[in-house]
């Protein structure tokens, strides 16, 4: 099926919005992988005890576009879960072409972004299914979403053989997950792909040679910070969605300005809140001397000075406390190293 007509068709489909909820979030989910990684992480770390009293407080809704029909007699009661299906065939599509997720992600998203606009005061949260929250994580989001018409967030991403054993020791008898924000940072911090690692600028002074890669860190003594132009839309405030376009364009993370108006808030590393992302492994980025790297990483912004606001803010990543790692300050000052040389002609 065509994913412009499918998506055309769902954005006028006629139902029926129960209640007032003040989060809409959802994503597609396909595949044995997704599904199994959902199940068993990223919606149990969601029904964390912290999280599932705010969220439930406060009203939610999770859609699911999936072709796993039989996934409804598995999830937990109470949850105000919807399943609705993909477009016919769209599975096998993926299957044979991976880039092809993207596309079904960009269109989900952007038809829930829309939905949230229907509701009275519902805003919208971009989940994914391989994605795994502190315990607080919506509890602090929905407290920042009073002050903010959006909020972006990154983190790191880590392979889930590694990660996956540890995060048992955080099961509960109900099932859900309950990781702290800090437990959650050192164990993405120790459990990293090959590629996200090789992207760190910790032990990296001279900066002549660098990962080929927009996306850039340094490990700190409480924290990780980060810094990329692609990052997750976790709260779009109802304005927001109401006036959202219906030009699908890339996914969210591709297309920041268009949604936040270029509004740009990151939580702090106050706010205790923080995810990682799975994968199941992957090969270390090239080194590249740092005229490549400058040219490649403007490039990535695809000549949109728009991007650049969220280059430059700081997103973080919780981790418990260790000696031998930069403070804060000493970190926004290597920053500014980067930035500075980034910026030479």
């Amino acid at each position: 099926m065509d994913i412009v007509a499918w998506y055309t068709k769902e954005y006028l489909e006629k139902r029926f919005y129960r209640g007032s909820p003040r989060l809409v979030m959802g994503c597609p989910l396909w595949g044995e992988t997704y599904t199994e990684w959902f199940m068993k992480y990223c919606l149990p770390s969601i029904l964390a005890p912290a999280n599932r009293k705010a969220l439930d407080a406060a009203g939610w809704r999770l859609i699911l576009y999936t072709d796993q029909d039989q996934l409804i007699d598995y999830l937990p009661a109470g949850v105000p879960i919807e399943i609705r299906g993909l477009p016919e065939g769209y599975a096998e599509a993926i299957a044979e072409n991976g880039h092809e997720k993207f596309k079904i992600v960009a269109v989900v998203h952007n038809l829930l972004v829309h939905e949230a606009g229907r509701y009275p005061e519902a805003g919208f949260h971009m989940l994914l299914p391989d994605h795994v929250y502190s315990e607080r994580f919506f509890s602090n989001l929905l407290w920042l979403a009073w002050k903010h018409p959006a909020i972006v967030q990154t983190s790191l991403t880590c392979v889930e053989a590694d990660i996956g054993p540890v995060l048992e020791f955080h099961r509960q008898p109900d099932g859900s997950l309950t990781v702290p924000a800090t437990r959650l940072g050192t164990l993405g911090s120790l459990t990293m792909t090959p590629q996200w690692r090789s992207w760190c600028l910790s032990d990296n002074e001279t900066l002549e040679q660098m990962p080929n890669t927009d996306f850039i860190f340094w490990q700190g003594y409480d924290h990780i910070r980060m810094h990329c132009a692609h990052q997750n839309l976790m709260w779009l405030s109802p304005n927001r969605c109401r006036h959202a376009d219906t030009n699908v364009g890339g996914t969210l993370d591709s297309e920041l300005p268009r949604y936040t108006h270029n509004y740009c808030f990151s939580p702090q590393v106050e706010d205790d809140m923080g995810f990682i992302a799975l994968s199941g492994g992957g090969e270390p980025a090239p080194i590249v001397d740092f005229a490549k790297f400058r040219k490649d990483f403007w490039a990535n912004l695809d000549g949109n000075k728009d991007f650049e606001k969220y280059v430059r803010t700081p997103c973080f990543l919780p981790c418990e406390p260790a000696d031998g790692f930069p403070s804060g300050k000493e970190l926004d000052f290597k920053f500014q190293q980067v930035m500075r040389k980034l910026e030479e002609v």
